[in-house]
């Protein structure tokens, strides 16, 4: 049965009808058709190629395939923009195609490893022509199969960078270097130096990592704590105020190879209901202008200003002690018969001496052992 137009026109059952528009072919403006292309070059506003002098633009190898004979041809359109997602001023995104390299993998039907995207003419106007949109590139990436179990997800990667979003809402960013047309790492591109990466899980948890995790950062959200480790070295600098408050139990600890360095122009203060300081190999070295402990009621003697003063004391007393002894000797020794009072007075005499001799004896050997009744280890001010 054939079909009645409203015109009055009657097709023939053989034939079809097919809504083409309305198209001026005096004007140029025939070229309605969405497209198919390769972006084969990209032209800079600096270029002497430029027609718009603002923005970049593409050579983009389109297919044509007219009156259904199957026939494909392919025509270079210049001078095509790539439409803007938002149009504006204020919010926009910028980005660049892909263009076709030449590196040899372009195969006879001319489709090479160019970014494949879809083209409309402008009011049919072929020098008019948008890159509105691209496609998947089957053929060069044919990993790229979609399944059923990623489920409702988001996936980007552009120059080393890529995204996803899963179906459970996680959420993984990771950088791997500069990438070349095909995917791979560009040249001179370090692969020791990636990945990079940052998930959030779907437990809340927050983790940043580089290679190997060797720089680590852990904000884990289901057991309620927080893990960082750096490999060589770990750099603070905060130049206003810093602060921790920390309340529960807490433990501190520090690997037994580091050393640990607090400097402050005004006060550190340290509360603990005990504070243990324990140096096994080393000393405890305090340096201040003064260091009060308990009460601070009773002031530290200073050990090396009292033992100078003592020896000066001692040193004196044995040379008035020896005076001494040397005369009481020498008047016991004149005391002889026949004078009697004085030979009654020789004995306690000779025994003064003795005993004075005696006392600077002892002060000798105090003396003999000053050096040790100073600590060589600890001193104070």
């Amino acid at each position: 049965m054939g079909t009645i137009l409203n015109d009055g026109t009657c097709i023939p059952s053989f034939m079809s009808v097919t809504d083409m528009g309305v198209v001026d072919t005096s004007s140029g403006r025939t070229n309605f058709a969405l497209r198919e292309g390769e972006v084969k070059e990209i032209v800079y506003p600096q270029d002497t190629k430029s027609q718009s002098k603002m923005f970049i633009e593409y050579v983009v190898a389109v297919r044509h395939s007219e009156g259904g004979t199957g026939v494909v041809a392919t025509s270079r359109y210049r001078g095509v923009l790539a439409s803007s997602l938002f149009g504006g001023v204020a919010d926009f995104l910028k980005y660049t195609l892909r263009s076709d390299d030449g590196g040899g993998d372009t195969a006879q039907d001319g489709i090479g490893v160019g970014s494949k995207v879809l083209v409309l003419c402008s009011g049919g106007v072929t020098s008019s022509a948008i890159i509105i949109g691209g496609m998947r590139d089957k053929k060069n990436d044919p990993t790229a199969i979609d399944k059923k179990s990623d489920g409702h997800n988001l996936s980007f990667a552009f120059n080393g960078i890529s995204a996803k979003i899963n179906d459970s809402g996680e959420f993984k960013l990771q950088f791997m270097g500069k990438t070349d047309v095909k995917g791979g790492l560009a040249k001179g591109v370090d692969a020791d130096a990636s990945p990079t990466t940052l998930e959030i899980t779907k437990d809340g948890s927050l983790e940043i990592y580089t290679k190997d995790r060797n720089q680590y950062l852990k904000f884990d959200h289901a057991n309620k704590k927080v893990t960082f480790q750096a490999d060589s070295e770990w750099d603070v600098q905060v130049n206003g105020k810093s602060q921790m408050n920390v309340g529960g139990p807490v433990d501190w600890s520090f690997g037994n190879t580091c050393s640990i360095a607090i400097k402050q122009n005004t006060s550190v203060n340290i509360f603990a209901g005990k504070l243990d300081i324990t140096a096994p190999l080393g000393q405890v070295n305090i340096k201040s202008m003064g260091v009060n402990v308990g009460l601070a009621t009773n002031a530290w003697p200073l050990f090396t200003v009292y033992r100078l003063a003592e020896v000066t004391m001692h040193t004196a007393v044995m040379a008035s002690l020896t005076t001494a002894a040397a005369s009481l000797a020498a008047a016991g020794s004149v005391m002889t018969i026949p004078v009697a009072g004085a030979i009654a007075a020789a004995v306690p005499i000779n025994a003064a001496s003795a005993a004075i001799t005696a006392a600077v004896t002892a002060m000798m050997a105090f003396e003999a052992m000053a050096p040790t009744y100073l600590s060589l280890k600890n001193r104070s001010d």
